[in-house]
């Protein structure tokens, strides 16, 4: 079937068409749910080398994506290559009309080659298409909360992998709670916690620094919260994490010393606060954040990303 032209600006080639993306699709769910401002696929591999597609629902502000959605190829793993490296490309990337069962395809006009090197390691489209057409319902790009985007890697050909990311608020037994005993006779520079199952997978644990660790060393409690490699599932894609930690008062008159955090963990990545309390806090008894020399940190997970492949 011919394609269907579009006028989107100079410089860039637009048009409908019916058939798939060749190489590499990523399905977004629940897109409303947490307001990220980007999202970044799982790694797909053409032409000997690995790339991601990175997605703005809002716009990239910094390129001139007031008011539309923006959407890039993204060249991963560039520190095994050569110096001075340099990859040419001629790429198209896609948003699936779920009503109509086409999609939107964007590439550079008059078959413009893009260079990526190393400071330049993502390309594409910042005004990809308006956010008010792509919520508008009859276009069929967002349809039960969920996006598909796609992309074409130098020569086509149907090697394609496919990837939904949801977005979960408030999983099932989202309360991580780790009570460490004899806490004055902690003397190793960390402490690990066991490894807490999340949405039915083992995915993450409590790092602490009874004397803290980097910023806060010698001053500070440091409390990370660490994404382990078990999470198969997540198929080379960075995990989603919205969580409170806090340190839970056993007197129930006393409410617990909180803050709130989110962050993007890739596998076997510990992040948190360098900072959460200071040593002479924690160990003022007035405080209440140590009892009976057990000091008990929690952490309630408020959304979580989870990836599977998806047909």
């Amino acid at each position: 079937m011919a394609s269907l032209e579009i006028d989107h600006g100079p410089g860039i080639r637009s048009y409908k068409r019916d058939f798939h993306p060749a190489h590499y699709m990523f399905k977004i769910v629940s897109l409303s749910t947490v307001e990220v401002e980007k999202y970044e696929s799982g790694i797909f591999e053409v032409g000997g080398h690995k790339w991601s597609l990175a997605f703005y629902p809002t716009g990239n502000k910094n390129m001139n994506g007031n008011g539309y959605i923006s959407l890039y190829l993204v060249i991963k793993d560039t520190v095994k290559l050569p110096a001075c490296w340099e990859v040419n490309v001629s790429f198209r990337l896609f948003l699936f009309d779920q009503i109509r069962d086409n999609y939107l395809t964007i590439e550079a006009a008059n078959g413009e080659i893009s260079r990526f090197h190393a400071t330049k390691t993502e390309c594409g489209f910042a005004q990809f298409v308006s956010i008010k057409s792509f919520h508008d319902a009859s276009n069929g790009y967002l349809v039960g909360d969920a996006c598909i985007i796609g992309a074409e890697v130098f020569v086509v050909q149907s090697s394609r992998k496919q990837d939904a990311l949801f977005m979960i608020k408030s999983p099932p037994n989202n309360i991580m709670t780790w009570t460490l005993t004899k806490f004055s006779t902690l003397h190793d520079d960390y402490d690990l916690s066991e490894v807490f199952t999340i949405e039915e997978s083992k995915c993450c644990r409590f790092m602490i620094y009874p004397n803290g660790y980097g910023l806060g060393k010698g001053k500070y409690l440091s409390i990370f919260l660490h994404c382990v490699e078990t999470v198969s599932q997540y198929r080379n894609m960075k995990v989603y994490v919205e969580f409170k930690m806090r340190i839970k008062k056993l007197a129930r008159s006393s409410s617990p010393l909180e803050f709130n955090a989110k962050h993007w963990f890739s596998t076997s990545e510990d992040w948190g606060f360098y900072t959460f309390v200071s040593l002479v806090d924690l160990r003022d008894p007035n405080k209440g954040l140590i009892e009976n020399d057990c000091l008990t940190i929690e952490a309630e997970i408020i959304a979580i990303s989870k990836a599977k492949g998806f047909t």
